[in-house]
């Protein structure tokens, strides 16, 4: 049985991680063994997110006054939550990809800095590419008009040079 002392010590250090998480997955782990638990939580740390088991009392005690409160709603049964006080979409990916991996386990809810999200949302999130993908598709679509313009300069000459070999074509078969 866990003591006043040590609740306090936890809904105080979750107080301060649920205030300034960017975004948030809920997940119910009802069925899955231990050592997948583990898994994940290897798998959430390699990828910079906070992977934690929290009683639900404590959990909700924790988010209320946050930005986070709507979440509590979904603290039932057996719930775990992977967050991130950096990323925005990698909570989301991690436990998204492992949920489809795992049948299992279920996607409750998302949050996203200030507002909770559906399956749906989390999986939009989850699906979205990389940073760099993103970039580099913006780049492209920036590249595109000048490529386009240099191509349509370029088709001039490219004519002339035609239209003159069509020209002496025709000079060498009248010889």
């Amino acid at each position: 049985m866990i003591t006043k002392e040590k609740k306090s010590q936890i809904i105080n250090s979750q107080v301060n991680d649920f205030s300034n998480m960017k975004s948030a997955v809920l997940i119910d782990f009802t069925g899955i063994k231990v050592s997948e638990v583990d898994v994940l939580r290897k798998t959430a740390r390699t990828n910079h997110v906070k992977f934690k088991v929290i009683k639900n009392t404590l959990a909700k005690k924790a988010l209320k006054g946050s930005k986070a409160e709507g979440l509590s709603a979904y603290f039932e049964g057996s719930t775990a939550i992977g967050y991130s006080l950096d990323s925005i979409i990698d909570p989301a990916r991690v436990l998204y990809n492992y949920v489809r991996e795992n049948q299992k386990i279920k996607i409750k809810a998302g949050f996203l800095e200030d507002k909770v999200l559906s399956f749906n949302e989390v999986k939009a999130l989850a699906e979205l590419p990389s940073r760099e993908v993103l970039l580099a598709r913006l780049l492209g679509t920036f590249n595109a008009p000048i490529s386009n313009f240099v191509n349509v300069l370029a088709g001039i000459p490219r004519k002339l040079l035609y239209a003159l070999t069509a020209v002496q074509d025709m000079k060498e078969k009248n010889k």
